[in-house]
């Protein structure tokens, strides 16, 4: 059975509504219900005040609006503006699904309005409303479901994995294990992985607990396996230049920052187990043997370039050793050789794979985000020493580069549902200890999952929908 959508047209016995009478299935009252090709509900309501009431509760997709009595669109455009005032994330609908139908030919500057505004469809004639609906049928279709989760070190993690867990517990196991993609970047490329294995956030969760599940336990001092032999390799290839060092301080500044190893721990640890849960628990470690379509970022360190491992052509080593390549943030973590190059930490050069995703076709894009910087009072984060300071500052970096970069693809993409997860003020708390913290902040992990529900439950009406039109049926609500 296909899938409800709801266009809405406002008008009052207008031409506009006699057209859409000619192509009414069937009608109630003082509405007008019919369907188009794909099960798209069309619904005509008669003032203003009940298509504003319409728009908010977020049952609308796209916005008919019969313009023919409307001097030159200057309503609309009032209306229009109302809509491009709000804020990107939190627009019951988008400009460009929204079209006005003119009796005439608008003028040049009431086009140019309506274009900066994002108005992308404008109608001279009512008669073409049946070719415009067809079309926007066409760019409502549901194509791809995709997951993208962001990095944000062992913190991060819990946090992906509080959202995952809400959304197993509104979707149920199985729905998860059922996106057309996954995209993950450093601590997130740990879950996408997992996630397109096929195995749910439940198990991961229990490893992390310590619980009885099939998934071995997840100790503390995983991630951290200090990178003794890179720090004595470096300084064994130093030892020619000590006559150097009674030179000038310059000299001895130059040494002792050539000695550093570029990564304090090696990482080896978190490739070894998900190396073992790939090949005991899942269908083994490389990308073709996946039952998802996985991806995972990563930065060439001597280039800049991001990579797309998983792509053709970058797809033939072990799906471990490619997460292992993206969470190799330098200094923390030593970068990795593969293919000829050195790998570091995705994040460096992308925030998330929203735009690879999106330019392979997703019409659900749902996106968990952690690096977002702590906020507090003045002195909170200098109180916490250096290394929180790098972090704090590392995250703010990301997460400027995220403000700018979502809204121009949630512009260039206005058909695709969106759902963003990021930190709130309630499970921001738990994540401003030491970064450095000898063991896993599993209690970021229910506040982490109860902010997830909450921001579901605020958008229910508009979630529930994309939800069911790309087959992930809900089983209970937020």
């Amino acid at each position: 059975m296909d899938h409800m959508r709801t266009v809405v047209l406002t008008g009052v016995d207008s031409y506009v509504e006699r057209t859409l009478h000619s192509m009414t299935i069937g009608h109630a009252n003082s509405k007008i219900d019919f369907r188009i090709r794909g099960g798209h509900q069309v619904r005509l309501v008669r003032s203003e005040r009940g298509l504003l009431s319409m728009v908010d509760d977020e049952s609308t997709e796209v916005l008919i609006y019969d313009a023919t009595e409307d001097e030159d669109g200057r309503r609309f455009l009032h209306f229009a503006q109302r809509i491009g005032r709000m804020p990107q994330y939190s627009r019951p609908i988008h400009p460009a699904r929204m079209i006005p139908v003119f009796s005439k030919q608008p003028s040049v500057s009431s086009l140019l309005a309506l274009g900066r505004l994002g108005i992308r469809t404008v109608a001279h004639d009512p008669s073409d409303l049946s070719s415009i609906l067809e079309e926007m049928a066409s760019y409502l279709a549901p194509s791809k479901s995709v997951l993208c989760l962001a990095g944000g070190g062992m913190d991060g993690l819990m946090y992906e994995l509080g959202v995952l867990l809400a959304m197993e517990e509104v979707l149920g196991p199985q729905a998860l294990l059922s996106f057309d993609e996954y995209y993950g970047i450093s601590a997130g490329a740990i879950l996408a992985t997992l996630l397109a294995a096929g195995l749910t956030p439940s198990m991961l969760a229990r490893a992390f607990y310590g619980n009885a599940g099939p998934l071995p336990h997840i100790p503390d001092y995983l991630p951290f396996d200090t990178n003794l032999t890179g720090l004595a390799r470096r300084i064994l290839s130093m030892t020619a230049r000590t006559s150097a060092l009674s030179h000038s301080p310059r000299a001895f500044l130059e040494w002792v920052s050539s000695v550093i190893p570029p990564g304090v721990f090696r990482g080896n640890r978190i490739e070894e187990y998900v190396h073992s849960v790939l090949g005991n628990h899942g269908p083994g470690d490389s990308f073709d043997a996946l039952p998802g379509r996985l991806y995972v970022g990563v930065t060439d360190q001597d280039t800049g370039e991001h990579i797309l491992l998983g792509m053709p052509g970058y797809d033939s080593m072990p799906v471990s050793q490619a997460v292992h390549a993206s969470m190799a943030l330098v200094p923390l973590f030593a970068p990795q050789f593969m293919g000829g190059r050195w790998l570091v930490d995705g994040s460096i050069t992308r925030t998330t794979e929203a735009e690879p995703a999106l330019e392979r076709g997703a019409s659900l894009l749902v996106i968990a985000d952690p690096l977002v910087p702590v906020r507090g009072d003045p002195g909170f984060v200098q109180s916490r020493g250096g290394v929180y300071e790098f972090i704090q500052m590392f995250k703010s970096l990301i997460h400027t580069r995220s403000l700018e970069e979502l809204p121009h693809l949630m512009d260039a993409y206005p058909f695709t549902e969106f759902l963003l997860f990021e930190p709130e003020e309630n499970s921001m708390l738990p994540m401003s200890g030491s970064p450095l913290r000898y063991g896993f902040r599993v209690d970021i992990i229910p506040s982490a999952k109860d902010s997830a529900l909450r921001r579901m439950r605020r958008h229910w009406k508009r979630l529930k929908r994309t939800f069911e039109t790309h087959g992930l049926t809900p089983i209970k609500e937020p």
